[in-house]
C-alpha cells in the first residue's frame, strides 16, 4: 500500500514527510515536500488533501490501458483529486456542471461513452430547453473529463469538438441584452448608488471589469492623473488571486466620468484619513466578496424598482454600449480582453437596414477602386 506521509506545520509552511526506502541494516531516510505557506493552507485538513494530491501526481494509483472503470466512480474520483486543482473561480462551476448535469448523463462504464452517447447528450440538453452556449460548456467540461481519464489509463477516447453537431441559436445577442443592463438603468444605479459602491459600479461599467477584477483593484494599479487602470489581479473571497487568463491583464484608459468618481472616492478617504491600497476593503482590510457587492446591488436595484441582475450585467452593457456605437469585433474583444472573436459575437447584430448599408459601402468602394 502507498505511503501517505505525515503533514507537519513547520514555522509557518506546511511540509509533508515521506520515508524512503533504505537496504537491510541502513538507517532510514525521510524527505521533506513544501505543500504551501499557512494562509494558502490554514488548516491541517487543507494540507492533509494537497499532500494528498501531491502523491496522486507523482504515484498515481495503478490504471492500465483498457482499465474499465464505472462512470459516477470516475466523476467522484476526478471532483476529489482533479477539480481542487483549478483555478478558485472556476472549482465551483466545474463541480456543479458535474454533480447536476454530467453525473446523470451517463450510465455504466467510462469506456462506453463514445461518439454516439455524447452526441446524444447534446441533443438531450436542447431538447431540455438549455441554451446553446450553455451546452458547449458542459461539453467542453465532459472532454476536458475524458481527456484525463485517458491519461490515466482508462479506456475511452474523447469526443472531438469538430465531430460534434451543436445546436445554434439565432437569438443569442438579444438573449446578452436581456442579461444586461440598459443605458437608462445604468444612468439610474449609478445616479442612486452612494460611496463606495458607486465606483464598483462605474469600474464594471465603464470598464467592462469581472466582479473579481473590480474587487481585485488598489490605488498603485490606478492612475488618476492619465486615467490609466492596470488589470493585474482579480479577489476571491476576500483573497488576492492572479486572473482568469493571462490574456485578461491590461491597461485601460478610464472614461472622463469614470474617472471623475475614481478622483471624488480618493478625496473622501483622504478627507477620513482612510489608508490602505485596496480600493474596497472590509474591516479586517481584506477586498469585499462578490456575494457582499451583490447583495448590495439587489438592494439599490429594489429600492428603484429594477429586475435584479449581478454586476456581470454591467460587463454586457459596457460591450453592447460598444458594438451599438459601431466599434469593430477586435476593438470590442480587445477591450472586453476575450479569447476569440467568437465569444465578442455574441454582442454582435447584423439588421437588416445595417446589411444594408453595409453592401451599399461595399459598392462604393469597388467603384472607387
Amino acid at each position: 500500500m502507498k505511503q501517505r506521509g505525515s503533514v507537519r506545520l513547520e514555522g509557518r509552511v506546511w511540509r509533508l514527510r515521506l520515508r524512503e526506502a533504505a537496504a537491510p541494516g541502513a538507517k532510514r531516510r525521510s524527505r521533506s515536500i513544501d505543500l504551501g505557506h499557512l494562509l494558502d493552507l490554514p488548516t491541517k485538513a487543507s494540507a492533509r488533501r494537497a499532500a494528498d494530491r501531491w502523491l496522486e501526481r507523482t504515484a498515481p494509483r495503478v490504471l492500465h490501458a483498457g482499465s474499465v472503470l464505472s462512470w459516477a466512480t470516475w466523476c467522484d474520483r476526478y471532483l476529489e483529486l482533479h477539480v481542487p486543482m483549478l483555478a478558485t473561480g472556476t472549482q465551483a462551476t466545474q463541480a456543479s456542471i458535474i454533480t447536476k448535469h454530467l453525473r446523470s448523463a451517463f450510465t455504466g462504464s467510462v469506456h462506453e461513452i463514445d461518439l454516439v452517447a455524447v452526441q446524444g447528450f447534446i441533443h438531450a440538453q436542447r431538447k431540455a430547453g438549455v441554451a446553446p452556449s450553455t451546452v458547449r460548456a458542459r461539453f467542453n467540461v465532459l472532454r476536458r473529463m475524458l481527456r484525463q481519464a485517458v491519461e490515466e489509463g482508462l479506456a475511452t477516447v474523447p469526443a472531438p469538438a469538430g465531430a460534434m453537431k451543436f445546436p445554434k441559436d439565432e437569438a443569442v445577442h438579444e438573449a446578452v441584452r436581456q442579461k444586461a443592463f440598459t443605458a437608462e438603468e445604468c444612468e439610474a444605479i449609478l445616479g442612486s448608488a452612494a460611496q463606495p459602491e458607486v465606483v464598483a459600479y462605474a469600474l464594471a461599467r465603464y470598464l467592462g471589469l469581472r466582479t473579481g477584477e473590480v474587487l481585485g483593484l488598489t490605488w498603485p494599479c490606478i492612475d488618476l492623473a492619465s486615467g490609466r487602470v492596470t488589470i493585474r489581479q482579480q479577489a476571491i473571497d476576500g483573497k488576492i488571486r492572479p486572473l482568469k487568463t493571462k490574456g485578461s491583464a491590461a491597461v485601460l484608459q478610464a472614461p472622463p466620468a469614470l474617472l471623475k468618481h475614481l478622483q471624488a472616492y480618493r478625496l473622501e478617504l483622504q478627507r477620513l484619513d482612510l489608508g490602505g491600497e485596496t480600493l474596497f476593503p472590509d474591516r479586517d482590510g481584506k477586498p469585499w466578496t462578490a456575494p457582499a457587492l451583490r447583495e448590495r446591488l439587489h438592494v439599490l436595484l429594489d429600492w428603484l424598482g429594477l429586475r435584479r441582475r449581478g454586476m456581470h450585467a454591467f460587463r454586457h452593457a459596457c460591450a453592447l454600449g460598444m458594438a451599438d456605437a459601431g466599434c469593430s469585433p477586435e476593438v470590442i474583444r480587445r477591450a472586453m480582453r476575450h479569447s476569440s472573436l467568437a465569444i465578442t459575437a455574441l454582442y454582435l447584430s447584423a439588421a437588416p437596414e445595417d446589411i444594408a448599408a453595409g453592401l451599399a459601402r461595399g459598392a462604393i468602394s469597388t467603384r472607387g477602386g
